[in-house]
């Protein structure tokens, strides 16, 4: 018996925020209740225990509010704060191959925790134009409901690289 094949796609470095620095996202074609909604850069957070889909990315999938649900919560992690509503629908990720290399990694979620529009709106109407701006530059998030049966290797050493790979019998 050998071992199981392995199945990888290769992720990204991109600059983040105003210092600069590189975090490893992946590419991912978002689909909700069987419906290609639109293309997707997932920040890959390992440290986050739920997936979360930014404001700016629910402008670009066209999520209308009534597939956004409630439960309303808090989503809290070492950047802070952020308001949620879940999304209470089927959502299927395609994670894709940075080269644009081979088959996609497929993920199903029950359901997936979005940043609740309205306070994003109501954030936005008291701040600055620079302020609105970090609010819509924040990345999605692939957490561990998405990530824990994936092998994750990032790599900062030599050249830098983001692997996901799913074991295939």
């Amino acid at each position: 018996m050998g071992m199981p094949a392995k199945h990888c796609v290769h992720g990204l470095f991109k600059a983040f925020g105003s210092a600069g620095i590189e975090y490893p996202f992946v590419r991912a074609r978002v689909y909700v209740e069987g419906e290609l909604r639109g293309t997707v850069e997932f920040l890959v957070d390992t440290g986050a225990g739920a997936s979360l889909l930014a404001y700016r990315d629910l402008l670009t999938l066209n999520i209308p509010p009534m597939l956004r649900g409630m439960p309303r919560r808090t989503a809290v992690g070492i950047g802070g704060a952020v308001p949620t509503v879940l999304l209470r629908k089927p959502v299927r990720l395609e994670l894709l191959d940075a080269a644009g290399a081979g088959e996609p990694i497929v993920i199903v979620l029950d359901g997936i925790d979005c940043e609740d529009p309205d306070a994003v709106r109501g954030q936005m109407r008291s701040r600055s134009r620079r302020a609105k701006s970090a609010v819509m530059a924040k990345p999605s998030l692939l957490g561990w409901d998405a990530l824990r049966g994936l092998e994750v290797i990032i790599s900062y050493i030599g050249e830098k690289r983001v692997l996901l790979c799913e074991s295939r019998v």
